[in-house]
């Protein structure tokens, strides 16, 4: 046994855990609500141009080939240039350039003395298993397959292409979409005009002759420009559309412009907030979270932001805890885990009553919503693992003096609240009937079930289905012993895109949404 892997028997492989985030499974519900918010966008791209540019590329290789005729392996390479191509036209354009993807490749490239560069050497690997070793992208679909195609195939984006699944999305016939709604093949025509003829014959006899030269790099670099493209007229209008249009696919959850309202919301809330005031990922939802709860808005998106704020900041300070029992485990061998627990939930109860040792919930959550509950100071364990239930604890005291917030928030969105998904609002209804618990038990029982034995089981259950080891302890006969540490972190709730992408359309500028925006979306 090392501290970092798993050593099996001889006659079986290592198996190395890995870091991993959802260690507790408590992740999902805060997952769920922002891809439900913000559908079509995603946490890693950062480019809005991308999604015209796809759409305009795969209806050119329908153009160029028949249903009979084209082959899925045509399809990769000729997507595969064509963004390698991009991102070579980005870096010969501005070396400087940031969150284009394959821009690290593409600088490496054009550092080579050659005048000319070879395409197909960049993106294929013959000799590799997978194609991609030694080449832009690992991903053997490229950026679009990994990054962008479910994005736009939750805005009905992409022409559909029969027999080609990373590319299958309805069509302009399809009965499921409302009249008006802007399809791939809209983005694709504004896209071929905004960029010119002459730019799109040379992109697309580069990608045909599989090479480039640093001189047609520099003819198709005012064209081809991917991070704020600027005022280009028709193509940047659709682009907002899309984006302003109706949530698909839809469900009874998501069956209305979340969307679009989450996009009000935040130019709204950048608006309010320009002179001082975080505009981060986390800051948003706490905006949107007080808001809801002094009435300012009630609408579903907001609600869906509450919801969301509730659940992160609740899978955020339960993973802090499981931190603090790693760190107790990682200088031992075999420890009980009733032993920790217990003693783990003794000090931290004597540190946020010292003297009162025998204090329940019920006056803990009074001593809380009076402000006389000070939050302990210190590095010990026990104190980080106080605060992080502290946290806990006042989010339940908030929230249980607006009961018909949590009702309406459960009813709007019972279709995510799946019976697995452990999420904040059942924990509540737990705390509820544990008023009466001695402060101590009450921890001891959370740290035993909602962090050792939780973290235990869905290990175990990842393990079954993915056969990937994230288990950060054993635990056998009732002890533990240390395999690793985790992180604790907030969920990403695209945010940051939703930055970059208002940037690049010109709605926002510094942070401070433009007069364009402002006549847009109404804001006040």
């Amino acid at each position: 046994m090392k501290a970092d892997s798993h050593i099996a028997p001889f006659f079986a492989e290592s198996i190395s855990p890995v870091p991993g985030l959802n260690h507790l499974g408590l992740r999902n519900a805060a997952e769920d609500l922002f891809t439900t918010l913000l559908p079509g966008l995603n946490g890693v791209t950062e480019r809005v141009r991308y999604y015209s540019f796809y759409c305009w590329l795969t209806g050119e290789f329908m153009k160029r080939t028949s249903q009979d005729d084209r082959t899925p392996e045509e399809y990769r390479l000729f997507v595969r240039k064509a963004e390698f191509l991009i991102a070579m036209i980005q870096a010969a354009r501005n070396p400087e350039i940031i969150g284009i993807p394959g821009i690290t490749f593409a600088l490496d490239t054009l550092r080579l003395s050659y005048t000319s560069f070879d395409l197909m050497k960049c993106v294929d690997n013959p000799i590799d298993k997978r194609r991609t070793k030694g080449t832009y992208w690992a991903n053997p679909g490229g950026v679009l397959r990994q990054y962008y195609n479910a994005s736009m195939k939750d805005m009905a984006l992409l022409p559909g292409l029969a027999g080609f699944p990373s590319v299958s999305v309805p069509s302009r016939e399809d009965d499921l979409l409302p009249e008006g709604t802007i399809l791939g093949e809209d983005l694709g025509e504004a896209f071929c005009e905004s960029v010119g003829e002459s730019s799109i014959a040379l992109f697309l006899s580069c990608v045909d002759r599989s090479r480039v030269s640093r001189d047609e790099l520099k003819a198709m670099a005012n064209d081809f420009v991917m991070k704020g493209f600027g005022d280009i007229g028709r193509e940047r209008d659709l682009l907002i559309s899309a984006f302003n249009q109706k949530d698909f696919p839809a469900s009874e959850t998501n069956n209305r412009h979340l969307r679009k309202k989450t996009i009000s919301h935040f130019l709204n809330y950048c608006k309010q907030v320009r002179q001082d005031g975080a505009k981060d990922a986390i800051a948003f939802p706490a905006h949107i979270y007080r808001a809801v709860l002094d009435g300012t808005f009630s609408d579903d998106c907001a609600l869906g932001w509450y919801g969301y704020h509730v659940n992160d900041l609740w899978q955020y300070d339960a993973s802090i805890i499981l931190y603090c029992v790693l760190d107790i485990l990682k200088d031992s061998g075999w420890v009980s885990a009733d032993k920790l627990s217990r003693e783990l939930a003794d000090g931290m109860a004597s540190l946020a009553s010292p003297n009162a040792p025998n204090i329940t919930l019920g006056s803990v959550c009074e001593m809380l919503d009076s402000g006389s509950l000070r939050m302990p100071e210190g590095r010990s364990v026990e104190a980080k693992a106080l605060r992080a239930m502290l946290d806990i604890l006042r989010l339940y005291c908030e929230n249980r003096a607006h009961r018909d917030t949590v009702e309406n928030y459960k009813l709007t969105f019972k279709d995510l609240r799946k019976p697995y998904t452990f999420d904040f609002f059942r924990f509540m209804e737990e705390l509820d009937n544990q008023q009466s618990v001695p402060l101590d038990d009450l921890l001891n029982g959370f740290i035993r079930e909602k962090v050792i034995t939780r973290h235990h089981t869905v290990s175990l259950i990842k393990y079954c289905q993915t056969g990937i080891a994230s288990n950060k302890f054993l635990f056998e006969d009732g002890f533990l012993r240390y395999v690793g540490q985790t992180e604790y972190t907030h969920t990403s709730p695209r945010i940051a895109s939703l930055i970059e992408y208002l940037s690049d359309l010109g709605l926002l500028k510094d942070m401070v949404p433009t007069d364009d925006a402002i006549l847009r979306y109404g804001l006040n």
